[in-house]
């Protein structure tokens, strides 16, 4: 199951750096072409900052579209809801800290083997039904 997950990233990885290599080259030509256009009606000095000024443009409205893509696509951040003491911190991130501080102590305190194989049995956990199984009917 995992092979087959890591076979199908594989291959969506390969297909939008495919995609992206190709549409690289599109732009080059466009920009080419636009230069080439541009350069019989005016002195080719001209005809690049012309050239550069369109694509220039081109990048902006491309990163203004994307910007309102993903605004449109994200949802608002929820408001704060109850806000405690004079640090107006909330509870979940009184918890989040207070979580933070004792993940980094246990960190600083253990071994880098202790820890890596604290993941890799974690990693058994989250994989494997039959182990998470075994481990609560022992508990």
């Amino acid at each position: 199951m995992i092979s087959r997950l890591l076979t199908r990233l594989a291959i969506g990885a390969a297909a939008i750096l495919i995609a992206a290599a190709g549409g690289i080259v599109a732009v080059t030509f466009f920009i080419i072409a636009m230069y080439q256009l541009l350069e019989t009606v005016m002195e080719p000095w001209l005809a690049a900052l012309a050239t550069a000024g369109l694509a220039i443009l081109f990048s902006v409205l491309v990163l203004v579209i994307a910007r309102i893509a993903m605004r449109m696509a994200a949802p608002p951040p929820p408001k704060a809801a109850g806000r405690s003491g004079p640090g107006g911190m909330g509870f979940t991130a009184e918890i989040g800290t207070l979580l933070g501080k004792e993940a980094r102590d246990f960190v600083q305190n253990n071994s880098l083997s202790t820890l890596g194989i604290l993941a890799a049995a974690g990693f058994a956990f989250a994989v494997s039904p039959r182990l998470r199984a075994l481990i609560w009917k022992l508990l």
